[in-house]
């Protein structure tokens, strides 16, 4: 049976000037405020939800929210991932999270996720894989079972098909062999679209555990490997070492199909305060060549910065260089750009415990602050890359895409 949905008159559709990508946070404002991204649907019970964007040109950070009339209860949202015209993300008000697809566009569209009822569904990391023309989509994620016979991890692709409207479920098997104590250790973290048919998830141990051919009889599983051989900490760590997310030292995003990469390397890796120094190396791969190529590298005192930048961010002033530096802020990693350019934000507060951050763009062909912008945290927040993630979905809101 077909999910019910939420009939309403959409707004005047949205003129031309939605930024070519967006920075977004992942945790949703509770607002009955509309606009033109507005779109709605209702749930299995039939309870009305609303979801709208508030985009801005980055590296400003661009924030959603949603609305659910008539809930007397404290309720949720968060984003999960991104890809194209489509939006995933995660309500909770009751129950088990309900998950929604946003479809961007001049009329944009809401649909509920159907529940697979699967004890560990919730749970999961979710990849979004735009299919066909753009009008629709495939859902999927990988189930990790341990195999006490063989000692190994045998996966369960668990795939829905916007066009079915049904999930299915398929055993996965290794293209090679050789990478099976790898797939047995992965930790998934960040989801990609790799190409125009496989997702990845990044893996800071191993690399890009890649799952393609998602709608054969038996999807193909590989690895692809990182460019670097260590990916945050250097090991062995002291018993004393405080606990330094990994998310501080890379990020990786694709682009058509341009794997990117980026490693930060930290003076003192375990010592992240203001002033401290850094190098950033960007890799970049074609999907079909699977050989990583450097790009550049920049190191954070050798980014020059423009004297304007003294006006909204007096705070970088060196007295002993008389220039202004980057390296006067507390840095909590990188976001890379998704478009085919050069960028690369960082996340910076000028001081541990303040309420306020900035998002800063940095051209990396030219080592030089392009951009920086202003947003509110929490006062002791530990990570801002995790709060936030790049996407293109919002170029689409400027054209015809309607499921």
């Amino acid at each position: 049976m077909a999910l019910p949905t939420l009939p309403f008159n959409p707004p005047t559709p949205p003129p031309p000037g939605f930024p070519d990508s967006a920075i977004l946070r992942k945790t949703a404002r509770v607002s009955a405020d509309r606009n033109a991204t507005t779109a709605g649907c209702r749930t299995e019970d039939g309870q009305a939800v609303e979801v709208s964007f508030w985009l801005v040109h980055p590296p400003a950070i661009s924030h959603f929210s949603v609305n659910c009339p008539g809930i007397n209860r404290a309720y949720e949202a968060s984003l999960v991932c991104a890809e194209d015209a489509f939006v995933l993300f995660s309500l909770q008000y009751w129950g088990p999270a309900r998950f929604f697809v946003y479809t961007a566009g001049k009329q944009p569209s809401l649909r509920l996720l159907p529940n697979p009822s699967l004890p560990y569904f919730g749970g999961q990391q979710f990849g979004l894989l735009p299919r066909g023309d753009g009008e629709h989509y495939a859902l999927a994620f990988l189930r990790c079972k341990w195999s006490l016979q063989d000692d190994v991890c045998r996966f369960d692709a668990h795939v829905f098909s916007s066009e079915t409207r049904a999930w299915t479920t398929r055993r996965a098997y290794l293209s090679d062999p050789a990478d099976k104590p790898l797939c047995g250790r992965n930790d998934l973290f960040n989801q990609i679209r790799v190409g125009a048919t496989s997702l990845g998830w990044f893996d800071n141990h191993h690399g890009i555990l890649l799952l393609d051919h998602l709608f054969a009889t038996h999807p193909a599983i590989s690895i692809i490997p990182l460019p670097v051989a260590t990916v945050g900490l250097p090991v062995p760590i002291k018993p004393d070492d405080k606990y330094i997310a990994s998310e501080y030292f890379y990020n990786v995003a694709c682009c058509d199909d341009l794997i990117k990469f980026v490693h930060i390397k930290y003076d003192d890796p375990r010592a992240l305060a203001r002033g401290s120094g850094w190098k950033a190396t960007m890799w970049n791969m074609n999907v079909s060549g699977k050989n990583w190529c450097q790009g550049y590298t920049v190191d954070v005192d050798e980014i020059s910065v423009d004297k304007s930048f003294s006006a909204k961010l007096p705070e970088l002033w060196d007295d002993e260089t008389q220039q202004l530096q980057l390296k006067k802020l507390t840095f909590h990693g990188p976001i890379l750009s998704t478009l085919n350019d050069d960028l690369l934000y960082m996340m910076a507060k000028v001081k541990h415990d303040d309420d306020a951050a900035w998002a800063i763009a940095i051209d990396m062909k030219h080592a030089a602050l392009k951009a920086l912008a202003k947003f509110s945290v929490e006062p002791n927040q530990q990570l801002l890359t995790t709060a936030c993630f790049s996407c293109v979905f919002p170029k689409y809101l400027n054209v015809p895409h309607v499921i």
